[in-house]
């Protein structure tokens, strides 16, 4: 299927959540956000037993993702850093001050929670996927996700 067919179907279905109001988004959000929570479990369940059938259990304590050759605590802290002002959405949260009960006390804790939790999801899928693919270097950096994903298919 052409790229132009997902793209108009995408700004498609956003239009219609916007229309619908904020409840049907608030709603679809809910459905999406835990389908992504349910591939990011899966994708570490199985990263993890990829480990532990290569490696044994011990192979899941490992300093190598964050202390080697080809990283350091710098690049690692700008990683972290482009990713979570990347992904994160502070702004999205940010844009419902209005419709939130006691916005002072909770759109600041909203936004910590946020950072808290995406970065938590970050380290552990980070720390997962160098363990299944130490490096980070492969033949085409555009299926890399993929090379990952045929990886722990393998060999689990």
């Amino acid at each position: 299927m052409p790229i132009g067919v997902w793209i108009v179907g995408f700004i498609l279905i956003t239009t219609l959540l916007n229309i619908l109001g904020i409840k049907v988004a608030d709603k679809a959000n809910y459905v999406l956000t835990a389908f992504q929570l349910l591939v990011i479990v899966y994708f570490v369940v199985l990263s993890i037993g990829n480990v532990v059938s290569t490696q044994g259990a011990g192979g899941l304590a490992s300093g190598q993702p964050f202390f080697n050759d080809t990283s350091s605590f710098a690049t690692i802290s700008a990683g972290a850093a482009i990713a979570a002002y990347s992904f994160l959405g502070f702004d999205a949260v940010t844009t419902l001050t209005e419709e939130t009960v006691e916005p002072r006390k909770n759109m600041p804790r909203a936004i910590m929670l946020i950072a808290l939790i995406g970065g938590g999801i970050f380290v552990t899928v980070s720390y997962v996927t160098q363990l299944v693919h130490p490096g980070g270097v492969f033949e085409d950096s555009a299926s890399a996700a993929s090379s990952i994903a045929l990886q722990i298919v393998r060999k689990s």
